[in-house]
């Protein structure tokens, strides 16, 4: 005879009313629906209950398995196991709530959610399962009160979304003090919830890419569109014009590289801000005939034509970092006047963070050391800002002074990697990544699993090594299969089409297995898959 438990709170769905989002506070309530569960499961029985979990599990791995077949199985077990966690860490039902840089395995950042979200996670799901997605996205709609309070709070306006974020309508919950500075012995403040920004433009470059994968109008007539206006609305009433310029600048950011606080016109913001400019003033084209009742909601609230203007002017205004002689993209303002220093000790770091022996954040802030991807995400995610020696210049010269200090960062090299054919070098960012939490730092996991990590242990995979990108309406393979590897498969879904990709040396081979007809690209060709 075993024994189990059953866990409710007043906040699960069964609990709320259509509308209201908190549930009960009832404990009486919670409590009877957990003793009716508890009978429920003792009657069933453990051998039953066992069956149909393999059942559920069965479903999903037929659908979501990555196969690969490799010269060494640790790169297949690496991403089994990150595509159970990222299985088990959304709540495909519920969009109150997002997910927690931890998962659903401890208790590290308090489960708040982060741009891990967008940038890392919603690549997966919006490609495997394109409704879970879609509660992410509703998240953060629910959440603009919480974003219309930090920006009111900072003097600004629209929505300026959390750093961390938690219950929908709490707004910034990013601690304000964490560990002793190596100098002072004080504590350090946590500047990312006041000047880390970009989560805002993040959010609105997660709903272009959702709408470009889906099509989906009642989303964007429902919260997409509110999303991407409230989210211009804020970065036109942030950027700083400057007189001696003659431009429209970014001042006193935090951008991906953590390492880089107060700085400068940082080309990720800058270039993600643009973007959000962009796709809100198209937004405001399109409403009155494609999605009328965002139209008819929002025009109650603002002169739609006047923030069109508005965007226009600002967006084509906005300073976009440019290569400099050598071809380098200043990853900010201050970055080419710091100081290099040999970095190879803290490259070949077991661990992470090492380098905080050494330096305090002031000074770290004076040395040309990237914690993570910064300059190098923004080619990841907009490969065809610059042209292909451009692109390879900055990722080489960028990853040579990249710690990898954080779990966002080998993933996102491993696919830049793949695709300026760096081979060996991206198959061992590969396998840094699925190390993260499955390798020999026993440690690594002790406040939980890192959620984005299993992101972009999928990203590696799919957009690395079978060379999978999104363009305007467009999906495009190109195989980067690494030596080691025999093959690699998976499924996706684009455009309401399912997909099943096979990469070997031989070649890619896209099979349609329902929904659909769509136009792909594969090995730089455009093919049409008709349905079946």
């Amino acid at each position: 005879m075993g024994s189990g438990c059953s866990y409710h709170t007043g906040r699960d769905l069964p609990f709320t009313v259509y509308g209201q989002q908190r549930g009960t506070t009832n404990p009486d309530i919670v409590a009877a629906a957990g003793d009716a569960l508890a009978a429920k499961f003792a009657d069933t029985g453990y051998d039953a209950l066992l069956a149909a979990s393999a059942k559920k599990w069965a479903a999903y791995w037929a659908e979501q398995d990555v196969q690969i077949e490799s010269d060494d199985s640790f790169d297949q077990l690496g991403m089994r196991f990150a595509l159970y966690h990222l299985n088990i860490m959304i709540k495909r039902d519920d969009d109150r709530v997002g997910i927690g840089a931890k998962g659903m395995t401890g208790e590290g950042y308090k489960g708040h959610s982060f741009w891990d979200t967008e940038m890392f996670l919603m690549p997966y799901y919006l490609l495997t399962d394109p409704a879970a997605a879609k509660t992410l996205l509703g998240y953060r709609w629910r959440s603009l009160p919480g974003a219309f309070k930090k920006a009111s709070e900072n003097g600004y306006q629209g929505a300026m979304f959390p750093w961390e974020s938690a219950w929908l309508d709490d707004g910034e919950v990013t601690p304000l003090y964490c560990g002793a500075d190596i100098v002072t012995g004080k504590s350090s403040p946590v500047l990312t919830g006041m000047i880390e920004q970009h989560i805002s433009a993040d959010i609105a470059w997660g709903v272009w890419l959702y709408y470009q994968a889906t099509g989906d109008d009642d989303f964007m007539n429902r919260r997409g569109c509110e999303l991407l206006i409230e989210i211009a609305r804020f970065w036109a009433s942030r950027v700083e014009w400057q007189d001696d310029t003659q431009r429209y600048e970014i001042k006193n950011v935090i951008g991906p590289d953590e390492y880089k606080e107060h700085v400068d016109n940082n080309a990720f913001t800058n270039y993600l801000t643009v973007f959000a400019m962009e796709q809100a003033e198209r937004c405001i084209k399109d409403m009155p005939t494609r999605w009328p009742d965002a139209y008819a909601k929002l025009s109650d609230s603002y002169d739609l034509n006047a923030l069109a203007a508005e965007l226009q002017d600002k967006k084509a205004k906005v300073y976009l970092p440019q290569p400099n002689a050598d071809g380098i993209v200043p990853q900010n303002a201050q970055y080419p006047g710091l100081d290099a220093i040999d970095l190879s000790k803290y490259k070949n770091q077991q661990g992470v963070s090492s380098i905080y022996e050494d330096y305090s954040p002031a000074q770290m802030n004076q040395l040309m050391v990237s914690k993570q991807a910064d300059l190098v995400m923004l080619m990841r995610i907009m490969p065809d800002l610059f042209d292909a020696e451009t692109r390879r210049k900055n990722f080489i010269f960028y990853e040579s002074r990249t710690l990898h200090d954080s779990s966002l960062s080998h993933g996102q090299h491993c696919v830049l990697a793949a695709w300026e054919g760096l081979d060996d070098m991206a198959l061992d960012m590969y396998r840094h990544a699925i190390d993260i939490d499955l390798g020999p730092n026993m440690k690594s996991s002790d406040l939980g699993i890192h959620s984005a990590s299993m992101g972009n242990v999928w990203q590696c995979v799919a957009c690395g090594f079978a060379g999978l990108e999104w363009h305007e309406g467009g999906l495009s393979l190109r195989s980067h299969l690494p030596a080691s590897w025999q093959r690699a498969a998976f499924n996706i879904v684009w455009r309401g089409a399912k997909l099943h990709v096979e990469v070997t040396h031989a070649g890619i081979t896209v099979t349609h297995r329902g929904g659909s007809a769509v136009e792909i690209t594969v090995d730089g060709h455009p093919v049409k898959l008709a349905a079946e």
